[in-house]
């Protein structure tokens, strides 16, 4: 078969539209916005008796978000730690669903 070779502005516009969708992807998936509201009362729920209700820390190993412990970190690595646990903190995938991990990083970020 022979194929006509393209043209600079064919290869220009393909280009563009490469990286409009790789981009659009890395930020669709490197940020999520959760709901502080409903993040309150999930932490509430299943995460206050471990970083008490300011995220101080009742334990002594969990983190004091309240000076930045563990949160300079992206969502998604924080995400992939309350879904998969970690050290003595339960997983709770299967649990939370993940929008609600969301909602609960964004109003632990409140903390600091």
């Amino acid at each position: 078969m022979f194929f006509a070779k393209p043209s600079k502005k064919c290869l220009y516009h393909a280009t563009i539209i490469l990286v409009a969708v790789l981009f659009n992807t890395s930020v669709m998936t490197a940020v999520h916005a959760g709901n502080y509201f409903k993040g309150k009362t999930i932490y509430a729920t299943y995460c206050q008796s471990c970083h008490g209700s300011g995220g101080t820390g009742e334990l002594s190993v969990a983190p004091n978000f309240t000076r930045g412990q563990g949160l300079m970190k992206p969502d998604a690595i924080l995400f992939e730690t309350v879904n998969n646990g970690r050290n003595i903190m339960p997983a709770f995938r299967g649990v939370l669903k993940n929008e609600d991990i969301y909602d609960v990083i964004s109003y632990i970020r409140s903390f600091h």
